[in-house]
């Protein structure tokens, strides 16, 4: 397409591919996102909890661990800023500090990251002390269950297995492929985008399927 002043060239096959890139990425980060949203502690305890209580009980604590020291570090570095004589411009919006160089903001961050690194140690002293006080580990543990595996579920979890296998299947044997070098080649299967978009729309169509069995009840009130 075009050479950068350094005599680079810039391919329309490198540009596709960046985009390509920047789209998967994309897709993980709504993918954890989601899966940080749908699964939650008590469902991660109500599968692993009874087969694998420790690895339940460690999934539980990094998945709440993470986002709670995310949570501190933010109100720690607006608290610092709040000290250092930083105003909030307008409500709802973030606060700017005002470093003069780049030396006085590796203390600041230096300092906040310090802040952080000693309460997530207080906190896991603390919480290791709440289990120890709760008996954790002195016997074999009790568990509640307030989820019941039904047909239904046993059925949408064929369903779900069906589709991923056939996916993996078409993607092993490359029935589906995209080229971006040294040209843009797209390899297509119409049967193989199909299911894969039953896979994806698997929670639609059971939304759909509520929605139609809620409003046939209704009907018959």
């Amino acid at each position: 397409m075009f050479y950068l002043f350094t005599g680079n060239p810039v391919t329309l096959e490198s540009i596709v591919y960046g985009f390509a890139t920047a789209g998967i990425i994309c897709a993980m980060i709504m993918w954890f996102g989601s899966f940080n949203i749908i699964i939650t502690t008590d469902k991660i305890l109500a599968v692993l909890g009874k087969t694998m209580p420790v690895i339940a009980t460690l999934l539980t604590m990094i998945l709440r661990f993470i986002p709670k020291m995310t949570e501190h570090g933010k109100d720690t570095l607006e608290a610092n800023q709040a000290l250092n004589g930083v105003k909030r411009q307008d409500e709802g919006k973030t606060i700017k500090a005002k470093i003069k160089n780049l030396k006085d903001k590796f203390k600041e961050e230096a300092k906040i990251f310090s802040i952080i690194t000693t309460w997530s140690l207080e906190n896991s002293v603390d919480t290791a002390d709440s289990m120890r006080a709760r008996g954790y580990g002195t016997g074999k543990r009790t568990s509640y269950n307030n989820y019941r595996f039904t047909v239904r579920d046993g059925i949408i979890l064929l369903w779900s297995i069906v589709l991923t296998i056939a996916t993996i299947v078409a993607l092993h044997n490359e029935i589906i492929i995209t080229y971006y070098y040294p040209t843009i080649r797209i390899k297509n299967d119409v049967m193989a985008y199909v299911i894969f978009g039953l896979l994806c729309l698997t929670p639609v169509l059971i939304n759909i399927w509520e929605t139609l069995r809620w409003n046939r009840l209704k009907s018959k009130i």
